[in-house]
């Protein structure tokens, strides 16, 4: 073989070795960025826990979440809270709207923490807490999932179950009349916030809405002096009577069960909320 033939056999061979090498190299390394990447993703991912930490950032300025319980001037402590009595921070000076949900035997369930940091002053109207609240699902229940963790070890045996809870252990003879009394109690509350249009006493006054009082039984669009909408006035043409299921399904979505009502409130979505209402709403008479 010629010289310039070997030359040519040596380039073409360095040539293939060369670009198998850079196969191998690429190959090695993009594996090992692929399962570096993975393990980033892995990292990436937080727990809600851990997601309900940073949410609760936005609390610090109001609240303490260390099991020190340091109370400010602006918001009691937190650490403990969670199916604990309302109003147990025996330093901070609660407001009087608050007290009122205290005496009502309120709970801070993970229902009545939703609620709550959903909406602050629909669910104890005339609190002095200024924050709006947390108005997205992920965010407000990662922070439940925290605020669950806040407890003291030895906090098992401490916790408060709710009172309509053990109300239904009753063993009076009374129709389980302290479980009734609770939800009246309760049921007061989230009317609360139906008083700001409708008038829930015996003075039956018009408001923005119609009167209340003696609204359980009474014919849709029985009040004489309001004026109803024709939505409204439909359903009392059709002879619609203010049943317990009635109220419970207007109560639920009020614009689904009378389309074009002037109501604007969205409802009560949460059905042990609606019940209690309904409850205190039949004492009205």
């Amino acid at each position: 073989m010629s010289d310039t033939g070997n030359k040519d056999f040596h380039t073409i061979l360095l040539t293939i070795l060369g670009v198998a090498a850079l196969v191998i190299f690429f190959q090695f390394f993009s594996d090992k960025f692929s399962a570096d990447g993975s393990n980033n993703n892995v990292s990436s991912v937080i727990t809600q826990v851990e997601r309900g930490k940073r949410v609760s950032r936005n609390c610090t300025a109001c609240h303490d979440f260390t099991s020190a319980k340091r109370t400010s001037l602006v918001g009691p402590p937190l650490w403990g809270i969670y199916n604990n009595r309302a109003g147990s921070a025996p330093d901070y000076k609660y407001s009087k709207a608050h007290l009122k949900a205290v005496d009502a035997g309120l709970v801070w369930t993970q229902e009545n923490l939703d609620f709550y940091l959903t909406n602050p002053k629909a669910f104890i109207p005339g609190n002095r807490m200024a924050f709006a609240g947390i108005k997205v699902d992920e965010e407000r229940w990662a922070l439940l999932e925290y605020i669950k963790t806040l407890q003291d070890k030895n906090s098992s045996s401490k916790v408060f179950r709710p009172l309509i809870d053990q109300a239904q252990f009753s063993s009076s003879t009374d129709g389980d009349s302290s479980s009734y009394s609770v939800r009246v109690k309760m049921g007061a509350i989230v009317a609360e916030k139906c008083s700001a249009c409708h008038d829930l006493s015996k003075r039956k006054k018009n408001i923005v809405g119609p009167p209340l009082f003696g609204i359980v039984g009474r014919p849709a669009g029985g009040v004489v002096s309001f004026q109803y909408s024709e939505a409204m006035q439909k359903k009392a043409a059709e002879d619609m009577v203010w049943s317990t299921n009635n109220l419970n399904t207007y109560l639920t979505n009020p614009k689904a069960f009378v389309p074009g009502t002037k109501m604007l409130f969205s409802g009560v979505s949460n059905p042990k909320h609606r019940e209690n209402l309904l409850t205190y709403l039949r004492t009205l008479k």
